[in-house]
């Protein structure tokens, strides 16, 4: 490639970083404050646990809540929702675990909702040395995908056409005790539960 050319495409590269740049748009505020999301969920009791501090140094999101719930028999999940009000292909960063962690497998998971499914990503990790199974998927406004790449193209058309890129990432994980096929229930009975009002707090 000659010169002329590559500083040619060089300038059409950087013209289109400005371009998306300004194209992100304004930053959309939650609905509400996550500080007001219930502490409990049907049979559900949660109380505030602290995200590892590298993640949130990494992913950078706007607002977050992490909570530990127990079900009536104590069995723990824990919910974890990082809200991105600008920008939210910065939800990709850590998305399955973070800190200790090895992910062991990831596959395209069905969860029925009544008469509906929604798509999420189940993995199987090991975290801080304790196996858990992970429901996560990325949230924009009422839309839910598990594909990092379908995420990334419709925030960008959202960008294009409505100004904004807004979004979350959404984790549900619970550790195994016993059984993996009962920890894999439980995150689905949890997620069931959850979604319908962290819904009311996610922008539309």
């Amino acid at each position: 490639m000659s010169r002329a050319k590559f500083l040619g495409a060089l300038g059409t590269l950087l013209l289109a970083a400005v371009v998306l740049q300004a194209s992100l748009g304004h930053a959309v505020p939650l609905r509400e404050s996550f500080e007001r999301f219930p502490r409990r969920l049907g049979a559900w009791v949660g109380s505030n646990e602290a995200p590892d501090p590298e993640a949130l140094a990494r992913a950078r999101p706007d607002e977050y809540l992490s909570r530990r719930y127990g079900d009536a028999a104590g069995r723990p999940v824990v919910l974890y929702v990082a809200y991105f009000a600008r920008e939210s292909s910065r939800a990709q960063v850590q998305a399955v675990c973070w800190g200790s962690c090895q992910v062991r497998d990831v596959k395209p998971h069905r969860v029925r909702l009544g008469p509906s499914a929604l798509e999420v990503n189940r993995a199987w990790v090991v975290q801080d040395g304790e196996p858990a199974v992970v429901l996560y998927w990325y949230q924009l406004g009422h839309t839910t995908l598990r594909d990092p790449y379908r995420a990334k193209l419709d925030q960008a058309l959202r960008a294009l056409l409505g100004r904004r890129s807004d979004g979350a990432l959404v984790r549900v994980s619970a550790p195994v005790r016993g059984e993996p096929e009962e920890a894999l229930a439980r995150a689905e009975g949890f997620l069931r539960a959850a979604l319908p009002e962290l819904l009311r707090y996610l922008p539309e």
